[in-house]
């Protein structure tokens, strides 16, 4: 019978909880800026690269809980202009588009189409 608990035991301290699967790197981190939402719940990381095959570039993000620092939106990647927070912790993403016209680039922003991913 001890030896029955005593194998249980050790089967089960080499057991790996699943829960850190969602937790990001500090490598991660390092990589990319960052931008509170308005009620500081969570945060935005994110960072833009050159598209060597285009004039748009290439938006890399994620979004973490500040308490837990578990992710809430898994690492994306899409062509974007610029990314930021609404009031209502909603990110809004203005994807990139090319212009075949010089006067279409002093266009408002208001009328851009956007993404909007709301983050709960």
């Amino acid at each position: 019978m001890k030896i029955f608990i005593s194998v249980i035991m050790m089967f089960l301290m080499g057991c790996k909880p699943s829960a850190t699967k969602g937790f990001v790197s500090d490598d991660m981190e390092n990589k990319y800026s960052r931008k509170l939402s308005p009620d500081h719940r969570f945060t935005l990381f994110y960072r833009f690269e050159d598209n060597p095959l285009d004039p748009g570039r290439w938006l890399s993000y994620y979004v973490t809980e500040n308490k837990t620092d578990i992710l809430k939106k898994e690492k994306t990647k899409i062509l974007a202009d610029s990314i930021y927070w609404r009031s209502d912790n909603v990110l809004v993403i203005i994807p990139y588009r090319k212009m075949i016209k010089a006067d279409m680039e002093v266009r408002e922003k208001d009328n851009d189409n956007q993404i909007l991913i709301p983050v709960k």
